[in-house]
């Protein structure tokens, strides 16, 4: 028989991929490289050992409640299935409930597992397998963090004499590969030391159910029971904690299970043990990612660094001098990739330490450095005011030092107005942010919380005099106390009579610019457009000097006269304007009236104004600004990512107080343009970057006006 060259090179490389292919390794060379007894102390048979030595160091933990009462954090809706349908509902009130896994990581018997497993939990058992045999031990709770999803046990020494337990040894799960073997261990449907094998199917996954998570997904099989328990790699070392699985139609596994990383849980040990909770770090800003839109707008890279949106005052981001709308691209040296990498880089910091944090301000890069402070476990609780304690529409805060130096204030005393309610009582009076308030009703200012309880303890209605210093110069401004809480039973806000102006009482400087003998009426500080003020031909700086024949003495007597009247009704209003006085005729309407006639403009936004009453409901962080009524769809509102609810900030970077400042500065844009807005949404401020489809003309006035 003859065979061409060729046929004999086919059938030896026919040979050679044969003999491969039954070579051990070949399906995962590395997992059997570690298989082979000569690389794993183990033996061969690696997974019949792992289950044989590890086993007696997992646990099942179970406990006694009258009702489960959970806080832990709240899972994506595929996640929760699985953590209702096991840990959800009544438990009978003395039976013991199977709860999930746990393991033993020291002789002392100290036992890790989750969070969830524990919460709400009374009277915790442990049952450990000791020579083929079940033992319940009783535990006691060392430490939790719910962030994290973590807990620490440990056995009831009581319950034991000067025993030594088997435990795990920890691994590196950031030497983990995908495609890697790892073995889970736990309790599942109450099945006793049931183990699992699987590989490593991706790494740092997140469920949106905590800031901190980096999940290893793996497909080794994960059910209701096995939380709690270890994900062991090939050596029998604990890389991670099985934590959530997405849940099929029965509730059982279907392939993806996460498991925290153990390396976390090594950062955080040390804090459960000795302090029983977790200390992190609190850098005090809110941060979202940087879209397309923000970039452009910013004139960044797509996905660099982070946007700062809402910054505590007097926190550490804000001592640090960063500001709102800066861009930080780098925290602690290393580049911040996402809100996400920001917030696992500060929590990782010890609170107390010095951290250089890089941000870009109008396109130059800078280096801050801020001394990180305590993340708080619980929010503080907000309370509803009083509807008997004097209010101002007013934000106060300490005087800062270097300010008071210059002022000759004495260490605390005074009170610096940080924000404003747009047509509060202290809006209405004149004062305006950064004045720093001196004396109050006579009293001097003593101390923030000193002023605080004295406006709260004036009953609604009171006229007080404020006396400020602003430009290093001091003045006083009259101020009628109000009430937050008090009720709206006599007219709603739609049915109220509506002038359309903001305005505020006349200082006694103001009244010598004017030519005034004294003090009186009020001063149009805004007029909003297509309102009755706007036809009347009201202007901003026009002095209110009486209404319908009556005197208007300050901005008490104003109000007091508009709640006698109705929408409809026809007033004279006597102005004081350049030294002149006039008189202007309005027809008065109401704010919906007003709304209707703006329109949506050409972003599709709907907006009206904030009232104090308004502001209180809505539980609004923020004074000044319009909220959005209505995003009109497929307009660049919607697109740009507008809800209703939402309160407009600035445009631009530049102050909206009221609808009219909305429509101005939508004039000022360009066709084309795309217009940054600061927005608050649910308590915390972000960004938003839209484009502008058309302009909007503001209405003209009325000839002869």
């Amino acid at each position: 028989m003859h065979f061409r060259l060729p046929s004999l090179l086919f059938c030896a490389s026919l040979l050679t991929v044969f003999v491969w292919l039954l070579a051990p390794g070949f399906y995962f060379p590395e997992s059997a490289l570690a298989l082979s007894s000569k690389n794993n102390p183990m033996g061969g048979d690696v997974f019949v050992q792992i289950a044989k030595t590890k086993n007696p160091a997992v646990v099942n933990v179970s406990f006694k409640s009258g009702r489960r009462v959970s806080n832990s954090k709240k899972l994506p809706d595929a996640f929760q299935d699985y953590l209702d349908r096991f840990f959800g509902g009544d438990l009978p009130p003395d039976i013991p409930r199977g709860a999930g896994s746990g393991f033993i990581i020291d002789a002392q018997g100290h036992v890790l597992t989750n969070h969830h497993v524990v919460d709400g939990g009374e009277d915790i058992r442990v049952v450990a397998l000791e020579n083929g045999a079940e033992v319940e031990y009783s535990a006691v709770l060392v430490g939790a963090d719910a962030k994290a999803d973590l807990a620490l046990l440990k056995i009831n020494p009581q319950d034991v004499s000067d025993k030594k337990f088997p435990y795990l040894e920890f691994g590196d799960s950031d030497d983990l590969k995908v495609g890697q073997w790892v073995i889970a261990i736990g309790n599942p449907f109450n099945l006793d030391h049931t183990v699992t094998v699987g590989v490593v199917s991706a790494k740092k996954r997140t469920i949106g159910s905590e800031p901190y998570e980096e999940f290893i997904q793996t497909d080794a099989s994960i059910n209701p029971g096995n939380s709690g328990g270890p994900l062991l790699n090939i050596k029998g070392e604990v890389i991670g904690i099985n934590t959530a699985i997405i849940a099929g139609n029965a509730g059982g596994n279907v392939g993806v299970g996460f498991a925290i990383p153990i390396n976390l849980a090594k950062k955080i040990l040390p804090d459960l043990r000795q302090k029983g909770k977790v200390v992190r770090g609190y850098l005090g800003m809110m941060a979202q990612d940087v879209r397309p839109e923000l970039a452009t707008s910013y004139g960044l890279e797509p996905g660099k660094g982070v946007l700062a949106g809402e910054v505590v005052f007097d926190g550490p981001a804000h001592k640090a001098g960063i500001k709102r709308g800066d861009v930080l691209i780098d925290f602690d040296g290393k580049p911040v990739e996402s809100k996400e990498d920001l917030s696992k880089k500060i929590a990782s910091a010890p609170p107390g330490s010095t951290v250089p944090v890089k941000i870009i301000r109008d396109g130059k890069n800078r280096t801050l450095t801020a001394t990180l402070g305590v993340l708080e476990d619980k929010p503080k609780e907000a309370s509803l005011p009083d509807p008997s304690e004097g209010w101002l529409g007013l934000e106060a805060s300490e005087v800062p030092k270097g300010l008071a130096d210059a002022l000759g204030l004495k260490n605390g005393s005074g009170a610096q107005a940080v924000e404003l309610t747009p047509g509060g009582p202290a809006h209405q009076a004149g004062l305006q942010r950064g004045d720093v308030i001196v004396a109050f009703n006579g009293r001097r200012v003593a101390s923030i919380k000193e002023f605080g309880a004295r406006v709260k303890s004036l009953p609604p209605g009171t006229l007080a005099q404020m006396e400020i210093i602003r430009d290093k110069k001091k003045s006083t401004l009259s101020v009628t106390v109000a009430s937050l809480g008090e009720s709206e039973t006599d007219k709603t806000l739609s049915e109220r009579a509506w002038l359309g102006i903001i305005y505020h009482g006349v200082s006694a400087k103001a009244a010598e610019n004017l030519g005034m003998d004294k003090g009186r009426g009020v001063q149009v500080v805004d007029v909003i457009p297509n309102s009755p003020a706007h036809e009347a031909g009201l202007q901003i700086g026009d002095v209110a000097l009486g209404f319908n024949k009556r005197t208007i003495e300050n901005s008490a007597d104003f109000q007091e006269e508009m709640s006698r009247l109705s929408p409809g009704d026809a007033v004279k209003l006597k102005v004081l304007r350049d030294g002149k006085t006039l008189t202007l005729e309005a027809v008065l309407g109401t704010l919906d009236e007003t709304l209707k006639a703006f329109g949506s403009g050409g972003f599709g936004l709907e907006i009206e104004s904030v009232s104090p009453e308004t502001a209180g409901k809505r539980g609004l962080k923020n004074s000044g600004g319009v909220l959005v009524a209505r995003v009109h769809p497929g307009t660049p509102g919607q697109r740009a990512g507008f809800r209703k609810g939402d309160l407009i900030l600035e445009m631009n970077k530049q102050a909206v107080k009221n609808p009219s400042d909305f429509h101005r500065q939508q004039k000022a844009s360009k066709k084309g343009d795309t217009v940054l807005f600061l927005v608050e949404r649910k308590g915390t401020t972000i960004f938003l970057a839209a484009k502008l489809n058309k302009t909007r003309q503001a209405p003209a006035r009325r000839r002869g006006q």
